[in-house]
């Protein structure tokens, strides 16, 4: 029958139900584990790597960073004074992809947990959000605009900060911050998707003289990005 949409795929009942990431600690964990979100405290798996060997290695494992839960990133009053704290959250290493970060790519995995780090601590009020990024997965940018719009509605404001380049998905995360800044110089917007299909139909009919037919139950079987055809009509809605 082809692929079906992730509404489809629900009414059918080939899956459970559909979620966003942020909905996996603020719904579905606590609804299994009986309890309220804020009873619950996570420990990821590389700090309880560093725990479990702390007695073993002198001050943990330095290379393994843990930028969610060092409170030391937040902490913008040794630089400005004050009592308000800020959270400060960089997104401005690359494209961004699913899984955490690395020094050329911006994870949804690694952002998403400092994110929510920043609204569950009670003494961060706001977090600046730098953004420098062409996009990316789309996902991982619906998982993050999730934890964005989280932070807002616990009545903590969200600034994006648009430097060079904050396109495509970097304007995904901009959109439903509370403020917007950008430079004169920033190229930013939806810059969209491109969805390309290499067809062969003519080429094994024209040059080897092999043709090619087929038996389907539905129009979207027959067209379901086969290599054979153009994009059909149910082609063309899903994408």
């Amino acid at each position: 029958h082809g692929s079906y949409t992730s509404q489809e795929a629900e009414s059918l009942g080939l899956i459970d139900g559909r979620s966003s990431y942020s909905n996996i600690y603020k719904k579905i964990i606590p609804e299994l584990l009986g309890l309220d979100e804020k009873k619950i405290s996570y420990l990821y798996l590389h700090r309880y790597y560093q725990r479990v060997y702390r007695s073993k290695l002198a001050g943990g494992i330095p290379d393994i960073p843990n930028t969610a839960e060092d409170t030391s990133s937040f902490n913008i009053r040794k630089y400005f004074g004050g009592s308000t704290k800020i959270a400060y959250i960089g997104a401005t290493n690359g494209a961004i992809i699913d899984g955490d970060s690395s020094k050329d790519r911006i994870g949804s995995t690694t952002l998403c947990r400092q994110l929510r780090a920043a609204r569950k601590k009670k003494e961060i009020k706001g977090v600046i959000l730098h953004l420098d990024t062409p996009g990316g997965s789309a996902t991982a940018c619906h998982n993050m605009a999730c934890e964005i719009k989280e932070l807002i509605n616990a009545s903590k404001p969200v600034i994006a900060v648009q430097s060079n380049v904050a396109a495509s998905g970097g304007y995904y995360l901009s959109a439903p911050c509370s403020y917007v800044l950008s430079q004169p110089s920033t190229i930013t917007g939806s810059i969209g998707v491109i969805a390309l299909k290499f067809t062969t139909k003519k080429f094994w009919k024209n040059k080897l003289g092999i043709n090619y037919d087929r038996v389907t139950t539905n129009p979207l079987a027959a067209s379901n990005f086969s290599m054979l055809d153009g994009f059909g009509e149910f082609e063309r809605i899903r994408v």
